[in-house]
């Protein structure tokens, strides 16, 4: 505060100040932010000393011991080191992503309410909610992807074409989306929709043109994702994608009653299939499953 209001006057200014920004804003948007800051500090206190999943036990170690494969997100991971500068554990890792989460849906939100539309507002707010009550883990990989996503759509909704923002509002939604492939890969093949929508939303109503932007955008992410798990994060190969492999011939071992699709020198009975096999899921060949020594 300035001179001219220190003093008794000073409580006084700050109240006009605030008054002056919720008048600009407009109440629907002020309302929304209210509602926001509180689920998003709702959230935080919730999730608060909440313990880790199997997949995120095997990340914090890869954490903790600076050896990286590639069975998880090896972006994730080295955020995850960098974050520990604020503390150990998952405490800071699950705040960040979940103010990414709310500042994505809070930017959607507040754009719908300043074009004017404040019932989509607060519907993207109860989406959110429903979302985040129904299936957010804050130390996901599947979670940082979606903030990072919604994020950068918030960010879209905000940058209209011949405004003079539109440049570094793009830029940063591009970021977000690079970071969301990154944080897990299956991203890719929302990737492209979102840079259609970014530069040309027009062709978004074109199927074939659409398509075919998604797909080579996909490829190129998937190859370039693979190149910086190597090269930039300096992650082992896990060869994760051998459970794929596993699941297959487990299911064909319990199907035909005949586990020699193993091989000549597997030791795999059928009693183990019977034990081992989930049509639902293959967690139970992994390494936190009943039968992680499989095959």
């Amino acid at each position: 505060l300035s001179a001219s209001v220190r003093g008794p006057n000073a409580g006084m200014a700050v109240v006009k100040q605030g008054t002056r920004i919720a008048t600009h804003l407009g109440k629907p948007v002020v309302a929304l932010l209210a509602a926001l800051a509180a689920v998003t500090a709702l959230h935080v206190l919730l999730t608060s000393g909440a313990g880790l999943g199997n997949d995120a036990t095997m990340q914090w170690a890869q954490v903790v011991s600076n050896r990286l494969n590639d069975w998880h997100p090896p972006a994730m991971t080295r955020l995850w080191q960098w974050l520990r500068v604020f503390g150990e554990g998952s405490a800071p890792l699950s705040v960040l992503t979940i103010l990414l989460y709310w500042g994505g849906f809070a930017a959607l939100s507040v754009g719908f309410a300043r074009q004017r539309h404040a019932g989509l507002g607060w519907l993207s707010l109860l989406v959110g909610i429903i979302a985040a009550a129904l299936w957010f883990d804050p130390i996901s990989k599947d979670s940082l992807l979606a903030a990072f996503f919604v994020l950068g759509y918030g960010l879209l909704l905000h940058a209209p074409r011949g405004t003079k923002r539109r440049g570094w509002l793009v830029a940063l939604a591009l970021i977000a989306f690079t970071c969301g492939v990154l944080m897990r890969h299956n991203g890719a093949f929302a990737a492209g929709p979102a840079l259609l929508l970014a530069f040309a939303p027009q062709r978004l109503r074109q199927f074939w043109w659409s398509l075919l932007v998604s797909a080579l955008v996909t490829v190129g992410l998937a190859l370039a994702g693979q190149v910086a798990n190597k090269s930039v994060f300096v992650a082992e190969s896990s060869r994760v994608e051998d459970s794929l492999l596993l699941f297959d011939l487990i299911g064909i071992a319990q199907g035909a009653r005949d586990p020699a699709v193993f091989g000549p020198k597997s030791a795999v009975t059928l009693r183990d299939v019977d034990v081992c096999y989930s049509p639902a899921m293959w967690d139970t060949m992994a390494p936190w499953g009943r039968c992680a020594w499989f095959p």
